[in-house]
């Protein structure tokens, strides 16, 4: 369950079932459905969730379709909610095949991708993986050993988040705490979709790394090639 149903009777979808008709026209809708577009509509329904919680739609990792149907908008109306910021957001997609792979991939392809990216790009052993409902979370070592545990090593904690919204600083919190919990020396932190200002200062000075968007791409590259 992604969210809970829009009923038959809200209203909300109004104006969503506009921009479908300006998108189509009157006289098409009409043809095709042999009705006008409606606030009951599914498809003004989909559309307005699409626009005001992309983050349900994301949720899916159907992005590229998501995309596709802001260009869509966006070329009939430019000022339709916030669909030039989001084209704006999700451009690198286009132009960069790890992010996108990053973002769309199914569960058992991020997990690989996560574990190259922390191999090639942060140069730690993989010791732990698990997933999470945010992303995917490794207990990692500095070098590989058959039994890990057994030998005091430095243990670092890296977190790969592929979360719509920008995360906020009880994130940093609570990993610094369990930092602490599982006697680890530092902590990474990856983001798609970049930090709070209160987060980047809850790491200021703490042995938590945050990885950006931007810095995320290259550990991707690095973890490609």
């Amino acid at each position: 369950v992604l969210r809970k149903a829009i009923l038959w009777c809200d209203q909300r979808t109004a104006e969503s079932a506009q921009a479908l008709t300006d998108l189509v026209g009157r006289d098409t809708l009409v043809s095709v459905t042999a009705n006008p577009a409606m606030t009951g509509f599914t498809a003004a329904k989909l559309l307005w969730v699409r626009t005001h919680e992309p983050e349900i739609y994301e949720k899916t990792r159907k992005i590229e379709k998501a995309i596709e149907q802001w260009e869509l908008i966006y070329a009939k109306n430019h000022s339709f909610r916030d669909v030039a910021a989001k084209l704006s957001e999700y451009k690198d997609l286009q132009a960069n095949d790890s992010l996108k792979e990053y973002l769309t991939s199914s569960e058992e392809n991020f997990v690989q991708i996560c574990k190259n990216a922390c191999i090639a790009g942060i140069k730690l052993e993989p010791q732990q993986i698990t997933m999470q409902k945010w992303g995917c979370q490794i207990l990692a070592t500095e070098a590989k050993d058959a039994d890990w545990r057994s030998i005091r090593k430095q243990a670092f904690l890296i977190k790969f988040f592929r979360e719509t919204d920008p995360l906020e600083d009880f994130i940093v919190r609570k990993t610094l705490d369990e930092i602490k919990s599982q006697n680890c020396s530092k902590a990474f932190i990856c983001s798609s979709s970049g930090f709070t200002r209160s987060a980047v200062a809850a790491a200021e000075n703490r042995p938590c790394e945050l990885v950006n968007k931007e810095s995320l791409e290259k550990l991707l590259d690095k973890a490609v090639k």
